[in-house]
């Protein structure tokens, strides 16, 4: 059988990470984000040339920032991805880090010429308050894999190489973005916030959810828009010959219904904006609306 142009289209709809790739631009940008599409960098982990899918930026207010990592997988409803969840442990809710600058007054003695001029970076955790992003008891994932019938349409294959390999991409760039948070000279009002996102972008339909209480009981598999996923990444670094840490503690897993969603959640009156800076504005008595 020839491929027609309907074939070809709905490949693309359907099975092209480019397309992803565009979907994701394209509802940033009308969002409001700064936005760009397949870059080039260099994977801290693996020590090889990388491209990125999407990487974008929004100003919430003139002191806090959000950038997102976004990696794209246009997986089929044949194939999707499962999410197994538990409720989050204590141990895991300590709270999401932030990168902070602060300005340094001239007078101060032993800061360098870079910290007068930049001023002085720190990875900031948020105190676990009970308004933070990620909290106790809400459902977490703990283990994802894709799932297909095998040829003879009567058994389940399952494999988590090709998705785990997609969102280590997404933890990758997300950590080059938290080198730039670092060094960013994009604003002079001082303190500047940022808060760096992993993100996995996957098609409707694609992602299921399956949640164990806290006794490991079952519940029935249910199709979602958006999960997290734990997965606790360092990335070391260095600013102003300080060596700093920052966590990803959480890779956040959406549907293209999803991703509008989390967007629209991140508009200034959006509950994202209380949820990842308020605990640092009351930890600091600071004010970073406006």
């Amino acid at each position: 059988m020839d491929i027609t142009s309907q074939h070809i289209g709905d490949y693309l709809n359907g099975r092209d990470d480019f397309e992803l790739e565009l979907f994701a631009y394209r509802n940033l940008l009308g969002n409001g984000w700064s936005s760009r599409v397949g870059g080039t960098y260099i994977d801290r982990y693996t020590k090889k040339p990388r491209q990125f899918d999407v990487r974008a930026q929004t100003k919430l207010t003139p002191h806090c920032y959000v950038s997102l990592a976004v990696e794209c997988k246009s997986l089929s409803p044949e194939s999707p991805l499962i999410i197994s969840r538990i409720p989050r442990p204590k141990d895991e809710a300590v709270g999401h880090d932030l990168i902070a600058r602060w300005k340094v007054p001239d007078n101060v003695f032993g800061a360098s010429v870079l910290e007068k001029m930049h001023g002085h970076v720190v990875v900031e955790r948020c105190p676990s308050d009970g308004r933070q992003l990620y909290k106790v008891g809400d459902m977490v994932g703990k283990a994802a894999t894709q799932i297909r019938y095998q040829e003879n349409k009567k058994e389940f294959a399952a494999s988590d190489a090709e998705t785990y390999d997609k969102w280590s991409q997404a933890l990758a760039s997300a950590a080059g973005l938290i080198e730039i948070a670092s060094t960013s000279t994009q604003s002079d009002q001082l303190p500047i916030v940022t808060f760096v996102m992993p993100l996995l972008l996957v098609n409707d339909k694609t992602l299921w959810v399956v949640d164990y209480d806290e006794n490991g009981g079952r519940k029935a598999p249910e199709p979602a828009d958006e999960a997290l996923l734990y997965v606790a990444r360092e990335h070391d670094f260095l600013v102003h010959l300080t060596n700093l840490t920052y966590t990803m503690s959480h890779l956040h897993v959406c549907t293209r219904t999803g991703f509008i969603n989390l967007l629209r959640d991140f508009g200034r009156d959006g509950k994202m904006f209380d949820r990842i800076f308020s605990s640092f504005a009351r930890a600091h008595t600071v004010i970073l609306t406006g």
